[in-house]
């Protein structure tokens, strides 16, 4: 009997995720062997230390919104408010992870993810806890690539992107806002 050597034939729809990581991690390689022009370690949020009577406040809102809804007799906005409710709370106690950010002259590089300059539109600043550049993506529903500033000499950052983009004076988001007030 001969065993004979059967060679699967590519799929291209199955192959092309295997290429585009591929890409990916080619970019990374080479933003990673240019020499950055700056280069830092920020956390992603401030941990605020909650008392007690945070952690009441949560939960008597949550039972005064569920009291209505049921009294409303809006069975979905029950559920809804209990689960927002427990993930406010598992939430809360989530440590602030480290984000690794640089900045290459073709772009930025987050978390070994690597953003070219040519796919934002603008930038802005946001001080907040922690001051923040946002990247806005191009495109209809495009998102914000954000890096966080603590500990880091921010004229130096903004200098180097606002060569590349131009920046706009936008503020700080609505989430962010909320965020902020409730200590989140």
């Amino acid at each position: 009997m001969q065993v004979t050597d059967i060679k699967k034939t590519e799929d291209p729809t199955l192959s092309q995720p295997e290429k585009v990581q591929d890409e990916e991690q080619n970019a990374i390689a080479d933003q990673k062997e240019a020499k950055a022009l700056i280069s830092w370690v920020s956390p992603d949020f401030t941990s605020h230390d909650r008392s007690s009577s945070w952690y009441l406040m949560i939960l008597v809102a949550t039972a005064a919104l569920v009291t209505y809804l049921v009294w409303q007799k809006i069975w979905t906005g029950v559920v809804v408010a209990i689960v927002f409710c427990l993930f406010l709370l598992l939430s809360s106690r989530q440590k602030p992870k480290d984000i690794k950010c640089s900045i290459y002259d073709d772009g930025v590089v987050v978390d070994d993810k690597v953003h070219p300059f040519e796919d934002f539109k603008l930038f802005w600043i946001t001080y907040t806890d922690i001051p923040k550049i946002r990247l806005q993506q191009k495109g209809l529903f495009a998102g914000q690539i954000v890096l966080p500033l603590e500990n880091v000499e921010m004229d130096q950052i903004k200098k180097l992107i606002a060569d590349k983009l131009p920046e706009e004076d936008r503020g700080e988001d609505i989430t962010d806002m909320i965020n902020r007030i409730i200590k989140f």
